[in-house]
């Protein structure tokens, strides 16, 4: 059986090499290399096929493929062979142009050569990217093949002046050799020649016996398609297409070209005509991989992936459809999907750069940081450093993303310096993005020199279109971020060394900068009006002042890092950036020493006054005013403000007052276009129902202009009802639509309040685009409604901690919670600063909160869509509460609570019970542990409304959090430094959140600015995450391996070290080597010894 299945190899293998022979002689050589390569595969020993390829690669000038080809077939010890094959063989490697046989002239004319790049051949590589293309010419090559040594630019030289005039009479001679002789000059590259030649044989007119043209014309039609003449290749095209209308190439390569030209609808139709004209499997792969990259440039992504999926059932081994397949899953936000397919691509093909770089970036999104690391590296790799600017400024942004400023700054530096001197356009953009993503790593850090550094050279750069990069919207948005970036680096600076309490961004910067920094639009003439330019950083700078105590700052952060873990989410998007953790356990801490300082006063019957300099909202005459909700929310705002400055987290109404009544707000899509979202995707479902809900109890929608849309005819309702999709749900409506989630008051009985705004939309641009989103626009009477739910709110939680009630401090903390979630005051931060808060009010309380929060659950949207805070209590409840925190029973809980209420003269105190009961339900059983406790609630919450009931529709019910993990407890509030005293100023606080191991903000001098290169924080990964499982990962200058290999172990070593050459060489001294210098043998960066004998 082994033996007839040889035989039967074999036998496929030169039936293959004969297609192959045949489709060459048609001159069809992208086609005939295929079958070449599938008959080698299936026989190495195949003569026939190593001959002819090798002398097709000869011609084609791949002089070393063909060498090595022939040396097989000349040194094949196959008996059974042909002598005289392995004779030609051996004289072919002494004279190769002895051998090239010519196409014989009675060989019917081939329509066209297949080797030189299709006109859309650019357009699919940088797709395969993700890189966006225009719809026009410009999706060939930028560089045109060369012309017996000149280029093919404007002003070249004509071919008819280079061709030789034998050549030009061959065509009145011999037409069909004359074909023939076009074909191989445009699979040498000599574009002019060959079009001049092929005018003069279409001149000619018929071939000999009456045979129409349709070579000459596909022929000159590729020409000039290669030459960016792209409508008159369609013309030519055209014309073959009228000649031979069953010939498939012709309607193949007009589609390529008016793909090219942008004409898409025309395009898909000619491709999918070849594709039902073509018989082999192959070829029809090819054509729906054509119409795949079609559809995938209009984001047209599920119908681009039909195509592709199509592709690969008939061409297995084409891996370019399947990295297009993959890029089309991604960008419907199917990662993983995405992440298979890539991999099953490069199996297939290991070499591809592309799809190395979009399997990093799809690891990347889905926040797999090794993952995606070892992708980019390999990336790096195989294209080069300085062609590599897209990967390097990946990783940066994921080391940026991990609050691992430093390690980013080191491999920006790396890709900086490979950016080439006098650059072209393409890389002049990669320059703006890579010299403002290290201007933001050093801004965040302190280091504010360096930042404005980086930020002035981005904005000096002069930034043209290319073919490849277009205009780069991201590289001119991020040159005019870095106007605003350096005026709030020099902002800063002046400031490092003032106590935080005075340091106020919202009030100090004008608001018509804040405006156009949160739009991230250009400088205009009304902000230069309206502005004056921070002063520059003095060259020279008195030394700063001591450092605090180094005990107190590491005892503070150690409990910094604690608390700040439970903030993270646990979903995929979301990565564990310890910079953002570290500051928001900080800024807990802070905030739970205030609020004990504030229940002194309070149970004296004196509220804590706070100075007016520093506060965002109400202030008095006398210079201090009581503590109230802004004030502990603006300690928090502060943190978040200092430690990632590129983001704008501002308080709203301070804003214009033209932008403020206008209603700037948040808005997070959540399905977009045809892409889900990579981080909020998973509440859709839940999304759609409270908004179906919503439409169905409220009887009407709001169009774009906010008149009323009914929802009154059974049908209509029933549409709306039974809509699953966004696009069903818009054609149930019928026009752009939202509705608005009403949120209950606990102030005021009755009283509902404007919760987010649910939106449908159409996305026109994207064919059967829509997005589902929520908006939230801030207004004046809107503060207003939530100003009075969270004062409230803050005076129920202020009572409950001067009392002392547990229960009560949880549920006021909680209600004050969902309401700051709904509200949204901030442009950018307000679930974060949410989620400080309650670990501050819980850390004052003597009850810190020590679960984390689980995976797939996101508290603030949990607010959001649950109109009833009862519903939102006890949905938290369930996984954070301590078991302190939980009410002994309902009843009492109830009493409790109502009669707070009812002390902070609200008369909505029935209206709570809902709420207390909630929280009761979440109540963990006698004896269980805290771990359980998200086996105890019923998800229904205490509403039976509309919005909350399960009868509400799919997805409307509050979401149920699995059962919570719990870490280690943080050491009581009262053993801890204060934060205050400990670090009171700007410089004091930056420091402590880059760690003890980094060099004080005063030595701002470049490179000087973070000390060694190899300096981490302590348990920070490596910048190349070194593993001796297979190093070939990062191995930037900073940490530069080498990896050796010897007779008896293997090890990482760095080069520089005697043990390199040894070690290779002497595996026997090797060991008393290692013994000897094992204590150099670890990372420098992180101290970690992971070498392996």
């Amino acid at each position: 059986q082994a033996a007839s299945a040889s035989s039967n190899e074999a036998q496929l293998s030169y039936l293959l090499s004969n297609r192959a022979f045949c489709y060459e002689q048609l001159n069809l050589n992208r086609k005939a290399l295929k079958d070449y390569d599938v008959a080698l595969q299936k026989d190495p020993n195949n003569l026939q096929a190593l001959l002819r390829q090798g002398k097709m690669f000869h011609a084609m000038q791949r002089t070393e493929e063909a060498q090595g080809l022939w040396m097989r077939a000349a040194h094949c010890e196959v008996m059974s062979h042909d002598i005289a094959l392995i004779i030609e063989a051996q004289a072919l490697l002494r004279n190769p142009d002895a051998g090239v046989a010519s196409v014989p002239a009675a060989v019917p004319a081939a329509p066209a050569a297949s080797v030189p790049t299709s006109p859309a051949a650019a357009t699919r590589e940088a797709l395969s990217t993700g890189q966006p293309i225009a719809a026009s010419a410009t999706d060939l090559k930028a560089s045109s093949p060369t012309t017996n040594g000149t280029t093919t630019a404007k002003g070249r030289v004509k071919g008819s002046q280079k061709l030789g005039s034998q050549l030009l009479d061959l065509a009145g001679r011999d037409p069909q050799q004359a074909i023939n002789e076009g074909v191989e000059l445009i699979n040498v590259g000599k574009l002019d020649e060959a079009e001049t030649l092929l005018d003069a044989v279409i001149a000619e007119g018929k071939l000999p016996g009456g045979q129409p043209n349709v070579g000459a014309y596909v022929s000159r039609g590729t020409a000039r398609a290669l030459l960016r003449n792209l409508s008159a290749a369609v013309a030519d095209f055209t014309e073959a297409v009228q000649m031979e209308p069953r010939y498939s190439e012709s309607w193949k390569r007009r589609g390529q070209a008016r793909s090219a030209l942008g004409e898409n609808e025309a395009a898909l139709q000619d491709l999918k005509k070849a594709e039902e004209l073509t018989a082999d499997r192959v070829g029809k792969a090819d054509c729906c991989q054509e119409r795949g990259t079609i559809l995938q440039k209009q984001r047209n992504y599920r119908l681009a992936a039909v195509e592709f999926e199509a592709a690969t059932r008939l061409d297995p081994r084409n891996a370019a459809a399947m990295n297009m397949l993959g890029l089309c899953y991604t960008s419907q936000g199917r990662l993983q999907d995405g992440i298979d397919m890539y991999k099953k691509a490069l199996r297939l093909d290991p070499s591809s750069v592309d799809t190395w770089s979009n399997l990093g970036i799809a690891h990347k999104e889905i926040g797999q940081v090794a993952e995606a690391e070892k992708a980019f590296a390999q990336s790096i790799k195989k294209r080069g450093d300085a062609e590599s600017s897209m990967s390097f400024r990946m990783i940066g942004e994921l080391r940026r993303g991990l609050g691992e400023h430093c390690a980013a700054i080191h491999i920006l530096d790396r890709a900086l310096a490979a950016i080439p001197i006098n650059s072209g356009a393409r890389h002049q953009h990669y320059y703006v993005e890579l010299s403002f993503l290290r201007g933001a790593c050093y801004h965040a850090l302190g280091y504010h020199k360096s930042a404005v550094r980086d930020y002035n050279a981005a904005q000096a750069a002069i930034l043209t279109a290319s073919p490849d990069v277009g205009s780069s919207p991201d590289a001119r948005q991020q040159q005019s971020l870095a106007f605003y970036q350096r005026e709030l680096a020099q902002y800063v600076h002046k400031r490092l060394d003032w106590r935080l309490n005075t340091y106020f961004l919202d009030k100090d910067i004008s608001p018509v900068f804040k405006e156009n920094w949160c739009k991230k639009s250009p400088p205009d003439r009304h902000l230069m009006q309206n502005y004056t330019e921070q002063s520059h950083i003095p060259a020279d700078e008195p030394a700063p002042p001591p450092q605090p105590d180094p005990k107190k700052v590491a005892q503070l952060v150690r409990a910094g890092d604690l608390i700040g873990d439970k903030l993270r989410y646990g979903h995929q998007g979301f990565l564990a950036n310890k910079r953002q953790l570290r500051m928001g356990g900080l800024a807990a801490i802070e905030l739970a020493q205030v609020l004990r300082s504030a229940l002194k006063y309070q149970r004296v019957g004196m509220p804590l006054r706070v100075p007016n300099d520093g506060a965002s909202g109400e202030t008095s005459a006398s210079g201090s005013h009581p503590f109230g909700w802004r004030d502990a929310m603006d300690i928090l705002v502060r943190w978040r403000q200092l430690s990632e400055p590129n983001d704008q987290v501002i308080w709203v109404d301070l804003l214009t007052k033209q932008e403020f009544e206008a209603g700037f707000g948040s808005h997070t899509p959540i399905f977009s276009g045809q892409t889900q979202c990579v981080r909020y995707y998973m509440n859709f479902e839940r999304a759609l129902g409270v908004f179906k809900t919503v439409l169905l109890a409220e009887g009407r929608a709001f169009d774009a202009h906010n008149v009323a849309v009914p929802i009154s005819s059974q049908s209509k309702k029933k549409a709306v009802a039974s809509a699953t999709t966004a696009e069903q749900l818009h054609k149930a409506l019928g026009v752009d639509c939202w509705a608005v989630v009403p949120i209950e008051s606990i102030s005021r009985g009755g009283h509902s309040l404007e919760g987010t705004r649910l939106t449908v939309v159409r996305v026109h641009e994207i064919p059967d685009g829509y997005e589902v989103s929520i908006r939230t626009p801030v207004t004046p009477p809107r503060w207003i409604d939530f100003d009075e739910e969270l004062r409230t709110a803050w005076e129920v939680l202020m009572g409950a901690l001067v009392d002392g009630n547990r229960p009560a401090i949880a549920t006021a903390a909680l209600h004050f919670a969902y309401y700051w979630y709904n509200f949204m005051p901030l442009a950018r931060g307000t679930a974060v600063v949410g989620g400080m808060f309650l670990q501050a009010v819980f850390l004052a309380a003597d009850m810190p909160v020590t679960a984390s929060i689980p995976k797939g659950y996101q508290t603030d949207w949990e607010a959001i869509l649950s109109s009833k805070v009862g519903d939102f209590v006890a949905s938290v409840s369930a996984w954070m509460l301590p078991r302190e925190a939980r009410p002994p029973t309902a009843p009492q809980m109830v009493t409790t609570a109502a009669a707070t209420l009812a002390a902070a003269g609200s008369d909505a105190a029935a209206a709570d019970s809902n709420t207390a009961a909630a929280v009761s339900d979440a109540t963990v059983a006698e004896g269980a542990s805290v771990g359980d406790a998200g086996d105890a609630v019923n998800g229904s919450g205490g509403g039976s409304g509309a919005i909350n009931g399960h009868g509400g529709g799919a997805g409307s019910s509050p979401a149920e959090a699995p059962p919570a993990v719990h870490g280690a407890r943080p050491p009581p509030l009262e053993t801890l430094p204060e934060v205050e005293k400990v670090l009171g100023t700007l410089r004091a606080r930056l420091e402590a959140l880059n760690g003890p191991d980094r060099p004080r903000l005063h030595t701002d001098d470049g490179k000087q600015s973070l000390g060694s290169p190899l300096a981490k924080e302590p348990g920070e990964p490596c910048a190349w995450r070194c593993s001796c499982d297979g190093c070939d990962l990062m191995s930037f200058p900073h940490a530069e391996l080498a990896w050796v290999r010897g007779n008896t172990a293997s090890i990482c070593v760095p080069p520089d070290r005697l043990a390199h050459a040894t070690y290779a060489l002497f595996g026997f001294i090797a060991d008393f080597l290692y013994s000897k210098i094992k204590q150099q043998l670890v990372c420098p960066d992180c101290q970690h010894q992971p070498y392996t004998r």
